[in-house]
């Protein structure tokens, strides 16, 4: 019988700790912990080496096969979203003993042909494909995938579904999620907030419509009456020390400020500390995303927190359980799963201090 590969043997493999591995392989790897691309060479290391505990190299006959088809490798992996889901994938697969493999957008720098990637599936027997679908899957692409569904591939898209593709869909509940970060705020007596969020994408539309609808109905007051995105908005581009510089530099400044997604939520941190403004004391900061709670950050940032694994596992589940509904999912309404409020150190009872330094304010700006 031959001998199970450790995570020793793959540390060795990759050249790198097996503390790293097991933080690749757990999911809690992080840039600041990891040097950009490690996470990459474990996973590869992984593969190749054919670690049963995560990853496979070619199913054996009549194991299922199921596929993950992301855009970005090198963003996929050095981020918390890309290891979190990985890791609620495989803990499914090897409940039902299914090998899982890993499928890029592009392929030595030219993108995937419908042809390529079919025979890529048929060369490992995959029958089934998950979808990350966000904006950096071409167009062409979300039509490769409608095409392979067609020619008999089961497909489960992940965080929303192309209106043209008949298959179901595994996404958080991001209405509740507006939601949450906006009635946290309320309950602390914040009654003027901002939201900064990235570009605007069709997911990141609905989380702010969905926000500034529910200001409406509580009477908080929003910011420039919309969110402040990074590019695509009103204002051009943004970077954090400027939206924030012109969130309160205005007339009416915030007293909390909610951001999508995590990522902005450190930069908008970083900014109001170079600024000179404590938080929470002077401004509560929330964000919506998946940071978990050992990011290296200057703060515990409270956040509403996206089901990363739980997707994971749930768009796996559909494809190997017998008993799951996939059918009827197909023509039903997304799968939403819960978010959850992580309450941290940067929220707060609103401040009574009145309008901040504006005029410092407005000549970092």
């Amino acid at each position: 019988m031959a001998r199970r590969i450790t995570i020793a043997d793959i540390a060795r493999y990759a050249g790198v700790s097996p503390a790293t591995v097991s933080l690749v392989l757990n999911g809690k790897y992080t840039q600041g912990q990891t040097a950009r691309g490690t996470a990459e060479r474990v996973w590869e290391a992984a593969r190749v080496l054919g670690y049963r505990g995560r990853i496979r190299m070619r199913p054996e006959p009549g194991a299922p096969a199921i596929g993950l088809l992301i855009a970005d490798r090198e963003s996929f992996f050095t981020t918390y979203y890309g290891p979190r889901l990985l890791k609620g994938m495989w803990h499914v697969a090897d409940e039902y003993n299914a090998h899982l493999f890993l499928f890029s957008d592009r392929m030595e720098g030219q993108p995937v042909t419908f042809d390529y990637l079919r025979k890529e599936l048929e060369s490992r027997r995959v029958n089934d494909l998950v979808v990350n679908v966000n904006n950096n899957l071409s167009e062409s692409l979300l039509d490769t995938v409608e095409a392979l569904a067609i020619a008999g591939t089961r497909i489960v898209a992940l965080w929303r579904r192309p209106k043209s593709w008949f298959a179901p869909c595994v996404a958080p509940d991001d209405e509740n999620a507006a939601l949450l970060m906006l009635s946290h705020l309320f309950e602390l007596g914040h009654r003027c907030v901002a939201l900064v969020a990235t570009e605007p994408d069709e997911r990141t539309l609905l989380i702010t419509e969905r926000f500034a609808a529910a200001a409406r109905e509580m009477g908080v007051e929003l910011a420039f009456g919309e969110a402040l995105f990074e590019n695509g908005g009103k204002w051009g581009v943004l970077d954090d020390d400027q939206a924030v510089a012109r969130l309160l530099g205005c007339s009416s400044p915030p007293t909390a400020i909610a951001t999508l997604y995590d990522g902005r939520a450190v930069g908008v941190a970083k900014a109001l500390r170079s600024l000179g403004y404590r938080v929470p004391d002077d401004i509560s900061l929330i964000a919506y995303g998946n940071m978990p709670e050992n990011r290296p950050t200057p703060y515990l940032i409270t956040m509403v927190q996206s089901p990363i694994e739980q997707i994971g596992e749930t768009a796996v589940r559909l494809l190997v359980d017998p008993e799951s509904s996939y059918s009827a999912c197909c023509a039903g309404p997304p799968i939403r799963l819960p978010v959850a409020l992580r309450v941290g150190a940067t929220t707060g009872p609103a401040s009574k201090a009145g309008p901040y330094s504006r005029s410092r304010v407005l000549r970092s700006f």
